[in-house]
């Protein structure tokens, strides 16, 4: 079946109202994608206070020939000095989960983060209430790496936090089979310049697959 291409842009302004409908998502809350509920307000003073900040960079995942906005991702908490950044995916919209976006776009990130932004490790925080999330870390090669307990409130509960972290030492293997795994049933969703990222990635690692990439 041909799958939804995938891409990311930054996040802009006119992007706000979108993150504001996403915000107020209780499901989403829950999930650990957002811990606060910002108004309109809160997210624009966010967003300008974050405009000039170098240790965030932040997508919008946009899917489809309309490249229709389903939910965010990106690298926050950047330390420049030790090379280390936590990576976070949330696909909002229903109708694109469980269709290889998230793994897609985690993907992207560690990528740009270790190819790109020339960093040393990545690492996740999931909430131990959203299986889901676990799973997609260990599917892209972060391992779980510690817990912190009952670090997360949410409607009168408290819930551990996982930590899943990856080196760019163990990248090669790890990237390696995850990206097999997600391209050999979404490589038709694939845009040109996604496809041309990931056989650079490929081409870096030395990786041997028999994966053959399609053009949309």
């Amino acid at each position: 079946m041909r799958q939804e291409k995938v891409s990311l842009r930054r996040i802009e302004r006119e992007d706000v109202p979108l993150l504001c409908k996403w915000n107020r998502n209780q499901e989403l809350g829950f999930f650990y994608a957002f811990t606060n509920n910002k108004s309109r307000a809160e997210f624009e003073k966010f967003y300008e206070a974050n405009l000039e900040d170098i240790s965030l960079q932040d997508y919008l995942i946009l899917c489809g020939e309309e490249e229709a906005p389903v939910g965010f991702c990106g690298i926050k908490d950047i330390n420049w000095i030790d090379r280390s950044g936590e990576v976070f995916v949330s696909v909002c919209e229903k109708d694109a989960r469980a269709k290889g976006v998230a793994a897609t776009a985690l993907l992207y990130l560690a990528i740009t983060a270790f190819y790109e932004m020339n960093m040393n490790r990545i690492y996740g925080k999931v909430a131990s209430n959203n299986k889901r999330s676990g799973t997609l870390m260990e599917e892209c090669g972060l391992t779980h790496e510690g817990t912190l307990r009952e670090a997360h409130y949410h409607h009168d509960q408290y819930y551990d936090i996982h930590i899943y972290g990856l080196l760019k030492r163990e990248a090669g293997p790890h990237l390696n089979a995850a990206l097999t795994k997600v391209l050999n049933h979404f490589s038709d969703g694939c845009t040109d310049e996604s496809i041309e990222r990931i056989k650079t990635v490929i081409n870096k690692l030395g990786a041997k697959t028999d994966i053959t990439l399609g053009v949309c």
